[in-house]
């Protein structure tokens, strides 16, 4: 993580204490990116220096070299990992063949460079002018291209061998790369929307996802040129993240709900994706990101940052009424007969419901909430709430039962 005072702060896995390095930086840190397997890491400011970092066993940091440009850094990627040692040797040496020297090195065991197979270790830089930089395994840098136009994102297409730029004008790029690493332009896009892009992520197999002050989310197929919209958000999307564990996308809107599609696997058009749910988190954020290695989901407003973890949505039905969960804090309560509809939202993170006559429980593992509701008038009313540390309750007319450590309990309400 990089700080306004240009530290760089570190954590470690089941590590309680960070590392905080405060070298290499003077200014705010703009750009924190690492390598395919963590053994390198870049960082960027504000005010154009450019840091590479080696990363050892233990976490620590150690400056390899220092780069000074007119302008800020805005973002770095590196080249992913290769999936394919034989693929990707065979390309090689047919480079090789042709009079690559770039691809020379790559295959002559006596270079520094990574063979494929492992971690690559060259990276593409953009600086706030536009500019994007090229930096090799051996951390020369040199000038790619001028895109004269701030860069909202860039990713790394690399079954395509292919660099991809969204600028802030709302125009995408691509540029053919090779293993010496200049680029050459292959396709330019305007992409559709209401004004700047406001956020752009990728997803998978070519697929980039883009918001644009719209109440739609656009994906564009940057193999097919072709794009297609998904809806399901009732204001403006503003920050998209995805999850390639669990398929999903998630948007943030400007109210402070998460709207989710689930992505089919194999499938990349329009009908491969389904909508999922919303979730209502009460307060404006400006970012949201995936873990990527556990069902959790960051956002953050500013001021705090809040943790989702998924789990099942808890619900109850019986004869006449159906209760579910629709956030973390609300449910929908559903009356077949008459037909009637309302919600309850509490304070408290629902982890569990129960229904008992005109009774709605409600419980977090540790606190216990009881509301008596009137579904046909739209009415609720907080009846009392007790601790008790179980995550299984029923319930019956006045009688709560629950399941505790080594023994089961009943309340009365």
């Amino acid at each position: 993580m990089g700080w306004e005072n240009g530290y760089i702060v570190i954590w470690i896995d089941k590590q309680t204490d960070s590392i905080a390095i405060p070298d290499g930086h003077k200014s705010p840190v703009s750009v924190v990116s690492w390598s395919s397997n963590g053994s390198r890491l870049m960082t960027g400011d504000e005010r154009g220096v450019l840091v590479a970092w080696r990363c050892d066993g233990k976490g620590n940091l150690h400056q390899l070299q220092n780069y000074q440009k007119r302008s800020g850094f805005t973002h770095c990627v590196f080249m992913p990992s290769e999936e394919s040692s034989a693929k990707n040797i065979t390309f090689l040496a047919r480079a090789a063949v042709e009079g690559n020297e770039a691809a020379m090195d790559m295959i002559d065991p006596s270079k520094p460079a990574k063979m494929p197979g492992g971690e690559i270790l060259a990276c593409y830089v953009a600086s706030e002018d536009g500019m994007v930089y090229s930096i090799d395994e051996k951390l020369v840098i040199k000038e790619c291209v001028n895109t004269a136009t701030l860069i909202k994102e860039m990713f790394i297409h690399d079954e395509k061998k292919v660099l991809v730029i969204i600028l802030h004008n709302l125009t995408m790029v691509s540029y053919s790369y090779e293993y010496d690493y200049n680029l050459t332009e292959i396709a330019k896009v305007r992409l559709a929307g209401k004004s700047s892009v406001s956020s752009a992520i990728w997803i998978t197999n070519g697929l980039i996802a883009t918001a644009a002050s719209e109440e739609i989310v656009r994906v564009w197929d940057v193999n097919q040129d072709a794009n297609f919209c998904l809806y399901g958000a009732t204001e403006v999307v503003n920050c998209l993240s995805y999850s390639k564990n669990l398929m999903t996308l998630a948007a943030g809107l400007m109210s402070g709900k998460v709207i989710m599609w689930n992505h089919k696997s194999g499938l990349y058009d329009c009908d491969s994706w389904a909508y999922l749910t919303s979730v209502d988190l009460r307060d404006s954020f400006v970012q949201i990101e995936w873990c990527s290695d556990f069902p959790y989901l960051a956002a953050n407003n500013i001021s705090d940052v809040l943790v989702l973890n998924k789990q099942p949505i808890t619900h109850f039905y019986d004869a006449v009424t159906a209760v579910v969960q629709v956030g973390p804090y609300e449910i929908q309560l559903q009356q077949f007969s008459p037909p009637a509809l309302m919600h309850l939202r509490t304070d408290m993170h629902v982890r569990g419901v129960t229904k008992a006559d005109e009774n709605i429980i409600m419980w977090n593992n540790s606190t216990v909430i009881v509301y008596e509701v009137d579904i046909k008038k739209n009415h609720s009313k907080l009846i009392g709430n007790f601790n008790a540390e179980s995550s299984v309750m029923v319930a019956y007319m006045q009688t709560i039962f629950t399941a505790e450590t080594n023994r089961i309990c009943l309340r009365n309400f």
